[in-house]
């Protein structure tokens, strides 16, 4: 089946996400996540762009991105293809490191900001990686929090923005914002089909893209459309 071409442009929106080859780790230890971060941040000097939010997992990672000038593909390009050849040197690797190309999921910015936000700062938790999710140290979370200073590519005042008029108040709402969700992760139709795109399951694109839509935050006037590739 032929791929199709990805929809990119200035002011895009996308969740992107990749996994590791046969789901085995992507990062095995504190260099490999910061070597990947490091990879963010020379990519985004060579193609501006923002990041709202983020989440290394040990197997695959999730990233909020938005095109300032219209890149997507080749950033990530760059990202995965220095990461693939960092692992597969550093652990004399052969083989795939990640499944495939990285899927990305465009949508439009209201509506999906917050949800997305809040679901890959989950991901620790729902994987149980940790207790507190401030204590991860490879999501953007403890950038939003104040706890740790955060990449010129990180953009966390747009969606703190949405939570009040003073640093302190931002984040107290931030955080009961998305720990409200906490306790509902298995029964979040959101979650599960997220998770079915990195399983690579039949039609789980789809899937998502339906219950993407019913994301559509109520205050929000236009149609939210969701292009998946």
């Amino acid at each position: 089946m032929p791929r199709h071409p990805r929809i990119e442009m200035p002011g895009g929106f996308y969740h992107v996400l990749n996994r590791g080859n046969n789901k085995q780790a992507l990062f095995r230890n504190a260099g490999d996540y910061v070597f990947f971060l490091n990879l963010l941040e020379t990519a985004s000097k060579k193609w501006p762009f923002k990041v709202h939010a983020y989440c290394l997992m040990p197997n695959h990672y999730h990233l909020f991105m938005e095109t300032t000038e219209g890149h997507l593909s080749r950033p990530l390009h760059l990202v995965n293809r220095a990461y693939a050849a960092y692992f597969a040197r550093k652990y004399e690797f052969t083989g795939h490191v990640f499944q495939g190309r990285f899927k990305s999921l465009m949508v439009e910015k209201e509506g999906y900001l917050l949800t997305l936000s809040r679901y890959i700062h989950l991901n620790p938790i729902k994987a149980k990686l940790a207790q507190k999710l401030e204590d991860y140290s490879y999501s953007s979370y403890a950038c939003f929090m104040g706890l740790r200073s955060k990449p010129n590519w990180l953009d966390i005042e747009t969606t703190l923005s949405y939570f009040g008029s003073t640093s302190i108040l931002q984040q107290e709402q931030y955080k009961l914002f998305v720990l409200s969700e906490m306790f509902e992760l298995q029964n979040e139709p959101f979650y599960q089909a997220a998770d079915d795109v990195l399983e690579g399951k039949s039609k789980a694109l789809m899937r998502l893209k339906k219950v993407l839509h019913l994301k559509t935050a109520p205050s929000t006037a236009t149609e939210n459309k969701v292009l998946i590739n």
